[in-house]
């Protein structure tokens, strides 16, 4: 089929034998996530190859789609980010913002009980989360603390300032 193509379209056609199953490979790869399969356009071939060659699981392929466009990340960075394999590093941290968010009710009391002034309303938390995995409210009799908890967006925030 390669040496077909190349005397269609020419030598410097794109349709190696080597080219045709990353063709096919790219296809398997995206024909039943319609999500992936729009993401994957808004990247270079090569980034897809990269992608869809060295990462195993639909999670992981969505991640590093995701952070290519957002951040507009070259191959060169695209390979050294799965080399070191950012996906499963990055994993952890997002459970480690709950562990910051329960430490919230600590410190609200030791500001009240050593810096607030009698005549001044308690202190408040307000916790704003980038994904919805950080929700993780704590809502106990023990809380003497007001903490609000909100998710945002990139897009919701856009480029307005909060008022407190």
């Amino acid at each position: 089929m390669s040496q077909d193509l190349k005397e269609e379209f020419g030598e410097k056609s794109g349709y190696s034998s080597s080219n045709l199953w990353r063709m096919r490979t790219f296809y398997l790869s995206y024909k039943d996530n319609e999500k992936l399969a729009q993401l994957v356009r808004e990247i270079s071939w090569g980034q897809n190859i990269l992608i869809f060659e060295k990462c195993k699981s639909e999670d992981e392929k969505a991640y590093y789609i995701k952070n290519t466009i957002e951040n507009g990340w070259n191959r060169n960075v695209l390979m050294h980010h799965i080399k070191t394999e950012l996906f499963r590093r990055d994993k952890p941290e997002a459970k480690s913002n709950n562990f910051e968010a329960g430490k919230m009710n600590f410190y609200l009391n030791l500001l009240n009980d050593t810096v607030r002034m009698p005549h001044e309303n308690p202190s408040i938390g307000i916790l704003l989360c980038t994904d919805k995995d950080g929700l993780e409210a704590f809502n106990d009799e023990s809380t003497r603390n007001t903490t609000s908890i909100q998710y945002v967006t990139k897009e919701s925030f856009g480029n307005s300032r909060v008022k407190i």
